[in-house]
């Protein structure tokens, strides 16, 4: 499992995608060579990946995994807040463009986006402003997650009940995007007062 990364809070965009993506990246491709069979690599994302799940956006992923920063990517790095989501939708891609040489080795890698957790860096971002609690009061469970909720599907994935599942994101949101698509989309959630 690879979870390093950093928040809007934390970073500059650049530093952002270096850190959440190009790093996932970077080390997947020198582990893949020594994938066991029936081995597992569970990439950890964002459920923000999935809410800038758009056609124009992917496409602009899809360059980034080959090396190319297109001119909506330069921009959307140019924000700390737009460079997290953009990095954590790579991670998502990225997982599924690996799937068929993992497959090849005998192995599976997925990725899994997480919603709002209850962990230091969610509540440093809780602090930085309301999108955080706008998100909240749209999820179905209306709660934050716990980190426990989060290892336990990572446990599932990386076990022989989860051998058929590679080259998809998991969504462990408590219902998150669910809410927002409901309460008319993103841009309609986060202007909410």
């Amino acid at each position: 499992m690879h979870a390093a990364g950093v928040s809007p809070t934390m970073a500059d965009g650049r530093r952002i995608l270096a850190i959440n993506f190009t790093a996932t990246k970077t080390l997947v491709e020198a582990l893949l060579p020594s994938m066991a069979l029936g081995g597992t690599a569970v990439l950890i994302a964002s459920n923000s990946g999935q809410i800038f799940a758009r056609p124009i956006v992917d496409r602009t992923v899809r360059k980034l995994l080959k090396g190319k920063l297109s001119p909506l990517a330069r921009l959307m790095l140019r924000s700390p807040r737009t460079a997290y989501p953009l990095s954590k939708r790579a991670v998502q891609l990225y997982a599924k463009a690996m799937s068929p040489a993992f497959g090849r080795m005998g192995a599976r890698v997925v990725s899994l986006s997480p919603g709002i957790i209850d962990t230091e860096m969610g509540r440093q971002e809780d602090k930085a402003g309301p999108e955080m609690q706008r998100m909240i009061s749209v999820t179905p469970l209306g709660r934050t997650g716990k980190a426990e909720e989060i290892a336990s599907v990572v446990a599932f994935l990386v076990s022989p009940a989860a051998s058929y599942i590679s080259g998809t994101d998991i969504l462990v949101d408590g219902g998150t995007i669910a809410g927002i698509e409901a309460a008319g989309g993103a841009m309609k959630v986060m202007r909410k007062s």
